[in-house]
């Protein structure tokens, strides 16, 4: 009677085991269709996302409060038309430092880092440590002109830490009809929406 008993709680033990990682699986599943949704069109309503998804307004309340606190949505943004904002170029910039920034360093030092890059004319989009093309750091910048841009690569070469010939750059014109595909993150989305959740 005792091992019936100890095997019936055994059995329910495990099949309520099963269920919550089958709910926390559908969850994982769900929030990363929701980021998905959301790369499409992040200005669509509650409702709409819940329609979409075909779950109930509350989860995708609930989903979206969840995703934001873990950090998985750093900022709901648009992609605007940057011609008509007045920017002809983006530039990538690659440099070598002559030392190299610890990985350790400090949150401050990295701050000051980026406030001195922000005193460079042009929008600053992205400032990331990497590696290859013989480079430790890549900035992508948008510029409203050529001599713009030059003032930048100027800047940059006059800075203590960067080695003053290894400044290259990968400069596209934002006018050029020809390119073969603009700045979208419908692929990603799209990528995302694939993604399952490992049984």
């Amino acid at each position: 009677m005792t091992d019936s008993l100890f095997a019936d709680s055994d059995v329910k033990e495990r099949k309520s085991l099963k269920d919550r990682k089958t709910k926390n699986r559908i969850m994982k599943n769900t929030e990363m269709r929701l980021i998905s949704e959301l790369l499409k069109n992040s200005r669509r309503s509650d409702r709409q996302l819940a329609k979409a998804l075909g779950v109930s307004q509350p989860t995708i309340s609930r989903l979206l409060k969840k995703v934001e606190g873990e950090g998985l949505i750093g900022n709901y943004t648009i992609i605007p038309d940057f011609v008509k904002l007045g920017f002809r170029i983006t530039s990538l910039i690659f440099i070598k430092l002559k030392d190299q920034i610890p990985k350790d360093a400090d949150e401050e030092t990295r701050k000051k880092i980026c406030e001195v890059a922000g005193k460079y004319p042009s929008p600053k989009i992205l400032i990331v440590n990497g590696m290859g093309l013989d480079a430790d750091m890549a900035i992508v910048c948008f510029h409203k002109d050529y001599s713009e841009y030059a003032e930048v690569v100027r800047s940059l070469k006059q800075h203590p830490l960067v080695k003053i010939n290894e400044v290259r750059s990968f400069i596209i014109d934002l006018t050029d009809k020809t390119h073969l595909k603009p700045l979208s993150f419908n692929e990603i989305a799209e990528y995302a929406s694939r993604i399952k959740e490992e049984p």
